[in-house]
């Protein structure tokens, strides 16, 4: 694990140098207690295996924010060293506008090798809706930003990345348990950040995200009670895949058939990496509380979990204030492109000033009360 060497004035030269050329930092060693990441660990992992469990922000399975819920996790991004690393690439003025928890089970497949290039649009499930939109860089607008999206994106092969010279998020990974080499690795392909490899749009069962629905599902009422209410497949709406149908003249086999037709008829985002250098490949086995920063931009993925453990981790997107977040919010959308309500959802004013008015933004002193 790396030390941070000046924890006042963020990364070093040498680690800073590291970044631009990798596109990542670290890992380094924890900054919060073993006691602090085992309470929160306990949490998020009864809320992961319990798809019947309701986010209170979002009223449905969601592994999306739970900072929200509970605010000791923004201790992980608001801690000075990580802050300060944080300042180091981006700005002063930095707020969190997004968590994921990542849930491995044993038996979890891969996820696939991607890049998110800023805007955060919902392809990964065959959706086009820019999350977030980066007015501090100049000239940057909706229609700018349509290049970012695979949509509209045909390249023969991959080719240098659009202008990005000011990062506008960055993603910093938690590991909320010990991840061995057999538990999922999260890994990067070195360098990658400087490019912008194709991206086609295909089956959603193909998809780079793409994992076994039935996985932990034991009959078919469990099925059905599952899919109904969007719990099948993360992010995806399956709400009205069984409507229509006499559910009593399938067997739970040939239900499970079924449903997997219609999830083939789907889209989901792929990437395209026959240019993937072996030689590039960088696999992250860390210790629980160990974190590492890296651009969206920046290929990674992880490996499957093969162990009979389970494997849990966090993480959190950072982005300058002046950064429009849900843009479709001003116009009356409050569906995100994963299909989620962000009526309730906030960003968190980490460091700085917050220099976009039409943002939900709480500052940290709000959460703890």
């Amino acid at each position: 694990m790396e030390k941070c060497l000046n924890t006042i004035n963020g990364l070093s030269k040498d680690q800073m140098v590291s970044f631009y050329d990798n596109g990542y930092i670290g890992p380094f060693d924890g900054v919060l207690s073993r006691t602090e990441v085992d309470n929160i660990s306990n949490k998020i992992l009864a809320h992961s295996r319990n798809k019947k469990d309701k986010h209170p922000i979002y009223g449905r399975y969601s592994v999306r924010d739970w900072y929200l819920v509970y605010p000791e996790l923004i201790k992980f991004v608001s801690h000075p060293q990580v802050l300060s690393q944080l300042k180091s690439i981006m700005s002063e003025n930095l707020i969190l506008w997004r968590s994921n928890v990542f849930y491995k089970p044993p038996g979890t497949g891969p996820i696939g090798w991607h890049q998110d290039f800023g805007t955060f649009s919902g392809e990964d499930v065959g959706n086009n809706k820019i999350s977030l939109l980066p007015t501090h860089l100049k000239g940057i607008n909706e229609k700018i930003l349509r290049q970012y999206l695979p949509t509209t994106l045909k390249l023969p092969s991959s080719e240098l990345a659009p202008d990005q010279s000011n990062f506008w998020n960055m993603t910093l990974w938690v590991a909320l348990s010990d991840v061995d080499e057999n538990m999922g690795t999260l890994r990067f392909l070195k360098g990658s950040h400087k490019k912008r490899y194709p991206v086609r749009m295909g089956s959603l069962t193909e998809s780079d995200f793409w994992q076994d629905p039935f996985a932990n599902i034991n009959n078919k009422e469990q099925l059905i009670n599952v899919c109904n209410s969007s719990n099948l497949v993360l992010d995806v709406d399956t709400s009205e895949i069984l409507k229509e149908i006499e559910l009593n003249e399938y067997s739970y086999e040939e239900l499970k058939e079924l449903i997997l037709y219609k999830l083939k008829k789907k889209q989901g985002s792929i990437t395209v990496t026959d240019e993937v250098e072996e030689d590039k490949v960088i696999e992250f086995p860390m210790k629980k509380e160990s974190y590492i920063i890296f651009s969206e931009r920046t290929m990674h993925g992880s490996l499957a979990n093969t162990s009979n453990k389970e494997r849990l981790a966090i993480n959190f997107r950072i982005t300058p204030s002046s950064t429009l977040v849900y843009p479709s919010r001003l116009k009356g959308d409050f569906i995100d492109g994963f299909n989620l309500n962000i009526t309730n959802h906030k960003s968190i004013l980490l460091s700085g000033r917050n220099l976009n008015p039409n943002n939900n933004v709480s500052v940290l002193e709000e959460m703890f009360v």
